[in-house]
């Protein structure tokens, strides 16, 4: 009995590799969809370091890729890379002048509030209306005022100058 099991476990084992040969067969064809076309070139291009635009070019010549698309391609990519790094900015900006203050100076009356009175009484009225300007502003995307600053006013300074460097 355990020899039959084992006959049929090795001729299942044999099916499958054989349909994992086919199937490599196949793939091994000369025809690929656009979307295993991407695959396999993010797979190469990860594999290789590419220096300069002209290459990038290059590559898009040697695959029919019309030089207009590529050059279309490079400036969503540039600006999708802009945005990105401006947000990372916004964010940390945020943090650094609006959520940090926020709890350092909150922390600060949490401590007088029970030092005075042993208990939390007026405390939680700057708490809940300084937290909920800075939910607000967290939750809209754009920390702080509309000119991409921040509420704190030492802030509009440092924010005017980094907006005069970006124009750069």
């Amino acid at each position: 009995m355990n020899e039959m099991a084992r006959e049929a476990s090795v001729k299942g084992v044999d099916s499958q590799k054989s349909s994992k040969r086919s199937a490599l067969n196949a793939s091994q064809s000369n025809h690929f969809s656009a979307e295993d076309v991407q695959q396999i070139i993010a797979l190469a291009t990860r594999q290789t370091e590419f220096s300069s635009r002209a290459q990038i070019e290059e590559i898009a010549q040697e695959l029919s890729i019309d030089s207009a698309a590529i050059a279309n391609a490079i400036e969503i990519w540039q600006s999708q890379k802009l945005k990105a790094q401006k947000q990372q900015r916004r964010r940390q900006q945020f943090y650094k002048y609006e959520l940090v203050p926020y709890l350092v100076v909150n922390a600060f009356l949490v401590w007088l509030n029970l030092s005075l009175s042993g208990t939390l009484s007026w405390v939680i009225y700057p708490i809940m209306g300084w937290g909920s300007a800075i939910l607000i502003s967290f939750l809209s995307g754009s920390p702080g005022s509309s000119s991409g600053g921040s509420s704190i006013g030492c802030f509009h300074k440092h924010s005017a100058l980094e907006q005069s460097v970006e124009v750069r």
